[in-house]
């Protein structure tokens, strides 16, 4: 057997391992870095204190936008779909 050979073989796909863990690292970082930068934006849209936050205006398609919209979305049709109720039993 080529001990050698099986020895840099194997030294190989550790440094590429090395290499891929080190690239996800890196990614992530980079992502976690964007997604706080957006949460500072979002927090700066909901306490506006001179005017009603513009929730519908955001156009990103990260998920904490997205859930933001989406609860926004909601809140509007319950509270529509309540005061609906509540003027057609009156």
């Amino acid at each position: 057997m080529n001990y050698e050979l099986f020895h840099d073989i194997t030294f190989n796909v550790l440094y590429g391992c090395i290499a891929l863990l080190v690239f996800v690292i890196l990614e992530r970082a980079v992502y976690l870095i964007y997604i706080g930068w957006r949460m500072q934006s979002l927090r700066a849209i909901i306490d506006r204190k001179d005017t009603d936050p513009d929730i519908h205006s955001i156009k990103w398609a990260d998920p904490a936008s997205v859930a933001l919209v989406s609860y926004a979305q909601l809140i509007k049709k319950a509270l529509r779909d309540f005061l609906w109720a509540n003027m057609s039993s009156s």
